[in-house]
């Protein structure tokens, strides 16, 4: 195996074209360093410099190694600085604003993954509509939100992480329960419990019926999903949900029908606030939140 210092030793010798002067550059006697490049050479099984006498010539393998033994050197150095930069300030606690359905769906699972790979770090985690996630990271108490992309405001940064499609949801008794793909003017006529109306969910909703020349037949906003499905289990009706909602929500007294004309979507992200590069830490809970998210999205069992 190779170690770092070889490749330092080589890449002095490399550069300088010259063993007396790249020991002088490394301060190690001239003799040691020579036999660094023969272990060197020997381990490779190459002959990375040609002698003749006190001169030395660079082969082909070792212009080849001199690139990769840059960039191996060069990411080396780039650990070592956000270690360091780590250290001087580390993070004790990530303030994480999340959407209601993302918070059910993995919020358990997240901490203790991130409780496993940054035992130091205490999550502080707050459950917020998509404008409200938007605002604490502007007013920096939030550091990352999970929300809707594009981000509303422009000063935010978003990497997008799931898109998922609305669905009808009702239970199997309900009239429109005999279609697989719900047309968007069925649902409209229909009496719905949708989400209140400061919530981005709603809005989409609005937004795209209202596109469509249609009008939900609203009989109740709420503010929970888990209220919004006991009431149309305990009373009928129906209501209009991302996928996605399915996850923390799945209940077999429902069941989850696409919507189509117009089929409506919404993206969900990692949202930030681009203040140079971002914390190691953040960076494995966005690499942990994706790998979460991978294969979630559309309703078990829903038809299209």
């Amino acid at each position: 195996m190779l170690e770092t210092r070889q490749l330092r030793y080589f890449v002095a010798v490399y550069e300088e074209q010259h063993v007396g002067r790249a020991a002088q550059r490394l301060f190690v006697s001239q003799p040691a360093l020579s036999q660094q490049l023969k272990q060197l050479e020997s381990q490779l099984d190459v002959l990375l410099f040609e002698r003749e006498g006190k001169r030395i010539r660079a082969t082909s393998a070792a212009h080849l190694l001199y690139r990769h033994a840059q960039a191996v050197l060069r990411q080396l150095q780039e650990a070592q600085a956000e270690l360091k930069q780590h250290a001087r300030s580390p993070l004790t606690t990530l303030s994480l604003g999340v959407l209601q359905t993302v918070n059910h769906a993995i919020v358990s699972q997240l901490i203790r993954r991130m409780g496993v790979l940054s035992p130091e770090i205490t999550l502080h985690i707050e459950e917020l509509s998509g404008e409200e996630i938007e605002q604490g990271l502007l007013d920096e108490r939030l550091q990352i939100g999970i929300g809707f992309t594009p981000p509303r405001n422009s000063s935010i940064r978003a990497e997008e992480l799931f898109s998922d499609r609305f669905y009808a949801v009702m239970p199997p008794n309900h009239k429109l329960a005999i279609f697989n793909r719900v047309p968007a003017v069925l649902v409209c006529s229909e009496p719905a419990y949708l989400l209140s109306r400061p919530y981005r969910t709603r809005q989409l909703w609005d937004e795209a019926t209202a596109k469509a020349g249609l009008t939900p037949n609203v009989v109740a906003e709420m503010n929970r999903i888990s209220g919004i499905l006991d009431a149309i289990k305990r009373n009928g009706g129906m209501t209009v949900l991302p996928g996605f909602s399915a996850v923390p929500f799945h209940d077999p007294e429902l069941v989850w029908k696409l919507v189509v004309e117009p089929e409506v979507m919404r993206t969900v992200g990692v949202l930030y606030l681009p203040r140079g590069e971002l914390p190691p830490v953040v960076r494995v809970m966005i690499e942990t939140v994706r790998e979460l998210l991978q294969g979630q999205g559309e309703p078990a069992g829903a038809q299209y």
